[in-house]
């Protein structure tokens, strides 16, 4: 984190502002500078990089910028950018003439400057892209079916923790939540471990890896 001084202060004093006809006049002033610090340049951070810009700011008779540039750079092109973005963000009071507002432009004297007293920003490492594994064969689960338990009329939603190795075979698998009968558990197994996978990887290299599937039975109707 970098904290850094601009020099608003100074700026009346600096004020270079376009009048057309005499009269009582006052200059502009800042109402609202932004938050400095933001705009350093993050690749400048640790560099102990600084300098003063002089940035020309044009405003309409309401406080509204019209415009900005560069009158006298800092040597820094990046800062030079970063000062042109602190006066697009900054608020401004028009100057007036007769106590009438007037559009005209001011220079700014922006000063960066590095602040030994904070540390350099922490760089992290970025978090692995893990992609789960993905189903690519299965067989039809009304095969699987017990005769018996369509008999009796028994169905429901069978949900299994399946685990996969990185060849994307199915290495064990248990009950996540039973369907209410043992029959259609056990089926769901033996379902299951006949399917086959894509395997998970992180950051592009096959991981074993595990997944809930459903397996749902439903008594087929006959017409």
């Amino acid at each position: 984190m970098v904290l850094l001084a601009c020099c608003f202060a100074a700026a009346a004093a600096s004020t270079a502002w376009a009048q057309t006809s005499s009269g009582a006049a006052t200059n502009p002033r800042v109402l609202l500078p932004p938050d400095i610090a933001s705009f350093y340049p993050a690749a400048l951070r640790g560099t102990d990089t600084k300098g003063t810009v002089r940035v020309q700011v044009c405003i309409d008779d309401a406080g509204h910028i019209t415009g900005t540039s560069v009158r006298e750079s800092s040597g820094s092109g990046q800062l030079d950018r970063a000062a042109l973005q602190v006066a697009q963000a900054s608020r401004f009071q028009p100057g007036t003439r007769d106590g009438v507002p007037q559009q005209g432009c001011a220079v700014l004297p922006i000063v960066f400057k590095p602040d030994p007293t904070m540390p350099d920003p922490v760089v992290t490492k970025p978090e692995p892209v893990v992609v789960p594994p993905v189903v690519r064969f299965a067989p039809d689960v009304q095969d699987y079916y017990p005769a018996e338990s369509q008999r009796r009329h028994e169905q429901g939603l069978v949900q299994v923790m399946t685990c996969f190795n990185t060849r994307g075979l199915v290495t064990s698998t248990s009950i996540q939540q039973s369907s209410g009968y043992t029959r259609l558990d056990d089926a769901a197994l033996r379902f299951l471990k006949e399917n086959r996978a894509s395997p998970g990887t992180r950051d592009g290299v096959p991981q074993p890896d595990c997944m809930v599937l459903s397996v749902n039975f439903i008594r087929p109707t006959h017409k």
